[in-house]
């Protein structure tokens, strides 16, 4: 007799380590890597070619094939499409399902095996799924043909492709893995791995899809350690009648045994293995829940307060980059980044429009870092953008978004957009956030919040904002070289801006105001801010040279760079110190450099890009800007009266979860000898910041000076600068 169908009903666990172990084989999923050297041709029709000229590495872009195609990145009628091909030898006649799994490419995908057409896909961010079994011929080599788009304009004016204002460069190509899969049904399409660490469980849905035959949804699962491997957990699921090509949802709850929490400092994984009567499937998972606190405006890790310090990485800028070669696709370099973000004191990044190859979320997972994921929409400059992108077609990608990444515990925002003004991806947020059931928190760029525990971005660039102008200039930023003196203020910049304890601006309450005119009540997270970029030789960048041009002082790439790393660390100082904002992420460590030609409009702090090394200035400033423990000296007169006395405040600012007790400097250096130095007991406690305050007597010569507060943690010096002149 049929069963009836159960769908989404929670089962409990059935411990039987006896059947796994002795009952029938596990059968396994088999995988394929298709990653490596495929042949690679151009066209301008949708014919299959016959002759490939070019070879080419997976994943990557087509701009490294060899030999080498002219002009790739931008349209042109010399070409539509990019073909890929590649032979792979099968077995396949005992699997009932096989799968192509293309992780990410641009711009839009058709397959072809053995000259039949598949299916296509026209995303750029997001997998796409090709059952390509009853096209193979088993024991034998089959062909697998790709096509991409050669430009953008390859694709439907309704799918987003990734504008950015940034970018002059779109290059095409499969820029993450290939793989096939294969297995007998039951198929496991999707396993989603909800944490409840206060239970020290999991809840585990699994999506099942049958063939043609009847089947049983009996499902088995071991719970391992990822690092070690050692079996934690296992157990059995008791199954019910599928009918051919039923697709079914099964719930179930497992113990973790001495759970171990996942978080940047302790980045621990799981791997839950889910077995049906056919198939296997792998997913990696750590115990960690993420939200924001609408009353304290904080970022709350695993149920405790917890302030967001990082970076961005725009790596889809990068992508245009002189120097980028496969460094996006080389483990080692990938995970040189994160241990270099480590050492930064860094706990937290964003990519910014568009996301990352796979193997940069395992990263984040496996060495430790929170991830705020930005979806590839930048509307603000142009109304035909915005009114393309409709909610419908925006939210199926989302969907393909949050079903790739659900499982990832570095993942902790889903960002919908950058700075972009609208409804669309509201409504898109509306039709997907009840996908993921740890429902993580959403960001909607200018855009107004869709949630109370939303967070939204702030992007305080300090001098676009009337009345907070730090160099008395707006847009478009061009230079009047009659006004330098009094752009200047006598205080100096930093005086001008910071002592008016300026208040957060650059985002959804500027942009989209709230109909009560009041300002959004929920948390805020600063993911830009800085300006003055400068390239990687020193050159003002494109978006700054003029406000440069007011510092005609700073007239090498030494002084220059040495004075954008005390602007952005004296900044971070600022926006650390103040406990209401949930986070500072600068801007940014990853993008594109290009001081010739058309030019970048930023660029980013690297000295070296293969060894990835940061410039020494900004490592040796900001990073202490970043420690868990900061510090600031409240005070940034550029200028003083000799022998003057004053009080300078000194504010130390905890993200740790214990207090800290020691000692304070402050210091006041010329020409590398110290003039004074005292010394006084602070005490700040967990998650809060205190202020002391020095007495200080102004020297009496003449000439630049230097005053750093500091005090020692871990063994590092941590510390703050402020660069002054003593006048009559």
């Amino acid at each position: 007799m049929k069963s009836l169908r159960i769908k989404n009903i929670l089962f409990p666990i059935v411990f039987s380590f006896a059947f796994i172990s002795c009952g029938e084989p596990i059968k396994n999923r088999s995988v394929i890597s298709l990653n490596g050297t495929w042949e690679i041709t151009e066209s301008v029709d949708t014919l299959l070619p016959n002759t490939y000229g070019s070879k080419i590495e997976v994943p990557g872009l087509v701009n490294m094939a060899e030999p080498q195609f002219d002009s790739t990145g931008t349209p042109n009628s010399k070409r539509k499409y990019f073909w890929y091909r590649k032979y792979v030898e099968t077995n396949y006649d005992k699997n009932e399902f096989t799968y192509l799994k293309i992780h990410k490419a641009k711009f839009g995908q058709a397959v072809y095996v053995n000259g039949s057409f598949v299916g296509e896909y026209n995303y750029c961010f997001t997998p796409s799924f090709f059952e390509i079994g009853k096209y193979l011929i088993s024991g034998s080599s089959n062909e697998i043909v790709i096509r991409i788009g050669a430009s953008y304009k390859a694709l439907p004016d309704t799918i987003p492709f990734g504008y950015d204002v940034e970018k002059s460069i779109y290059y095409p190509g499969i820029y993450d893995n290939v793989e096939i899969f294969s297995g007998s049904y039951p198929y496991i399409k999707n396993v989603q791995i909800v944490p409840d660490i206060n239970r020290s469980k999991i809840k585990s849905i699994v999506y099942l899809e049958n063939g043609i035959y009847e089947n049983n949804s009996e499902l088995n699962y071991i719970i391992k350690e990822k690092k070690s491997g050692e079996n934690i957990a296992q157990g059995s699921i008791p199954g019910n009648q599928l009918s051919p090509n039923q697709k079914d949802t099964v719930t179930f709850e497992a113990q973790i045994p001495g759970c171990k929490l996942w978080s940047p400092e302790e980045p621990f994984l799981y791997e839950l293995i889910v077995n049906s009567n056919g198939d296997t499937k792998k997913s990696v998972f750590g115990m960690r829940e993420f939200t924001f606190d609408p009353q304290t405006k904080l970022a709350m890790l695993n149920g405790k307060p917890y302030y967001l310090r990082g970076t961005n990485i725009a790596l889809h800028r990068f992508f245009e980059d002189s120097q980028r070669g496969n460094l996006p696709w080389d483990k080692s370099w990938v995970d040189k980044v994160h241990y270099e973000f480590k050492d930064m004191h860094w706990n937290t990044y964003r990519f910014h429009v568009g996301f990352a190859p796979e193997q940069w979320y395992e990263a984040s997972d496996e060495i430790g870092f929170l991830v705020q994921d930005e979806y590839a929409i930048w509307g603000i400059w142009s109304d035909s953008e915005k009114k393309r992108h409709k909610a419908s077609v925006i939210a199926k990608e989302y969907e393909a978004w949050i079903e790739e990444r659900w499982n990832h515990p570095s993942v902790v925002i889903w960002d919908a957009q950058n700075e972009t003004v609208s409804k669309e991806t509201g409504k898109a947020i509306g039709m997907v956030r009840h996908l993921d059931l740890s429902n993580r928190p959403w960001e909607n760029g200018y855009s107004a919040p869709e949630n109370i525990n939303d967070v939204i971005e702030s992007h305080p660039y300090m001098f676009v904002k009337e009345n907070q102008n730090t160099f008395a200039i707006q847009p478009p930023w061009r230079f009047d070289s009659s006004k330098v003196k009094e752009a200047l203020p006598e205080g100096g910049w930093l005086k001008n801006e910071l002592s008016i304890s300026p208040e957060l601006f650059n985002d959804a309450n500027d942009k989209d105001p709230s109909p009560n005119g009041k300002d959004y009540p929920n948390p805020y997270l600063i993911n830009e801010y800085g300006w003055i970029w400068l390239y990687r030789n020193g050159d003002p960048a494109w978006v700054a040279e003029e406000v440069w041009k007011y510092y005609p002082q700073f007239n090498t790439p030494e002084k220059r760079f040495e004075w954008r790393a005390r602007v952005i660390a004296a900044k971070t100082e600022y926006w650390r110190s103040r406990r209401d904002i949930s986070g500072v992420l600068h801007f940014c460590s990853i993008t594109c450099d290009r001081p010739f030609g058309i030019r970048s409009q930023v660029s980013d702090d690297l000295l070296n890009v293969k060894d990835f090394e940061l410039q020494p200035a900004f490592k040796k400033y900001v990073k202490p800007a970043f420690a868990p423990i900061g510090i600031m000296i409240k005070k940034w007169d550029a200028k003083f009266k000799r022998g003057e006395k004053i009080k300078v405040p000194i504010v130390l600012y905890n993200d740790l979860y214990k207090n800290w007790e020691g000692k304070v400097t402050l210091k006041i250096i010329s020409g590398g000898n110290i003039i004074t130095s005292k010394t006084k007991s602070a005490k700040v406690e967990s998650l809060k910041s205190c202020e002391i305050v020095f007495n200080e007597t102004i020297p009496n010569k003449l000439g630049n000076y230097e005053m750093i507060a500091e005090f020692i943690l871990n063994n590092e010096t941590v510390f703050s600068s402020r660069l002054f002149e003593v006048t009559k």
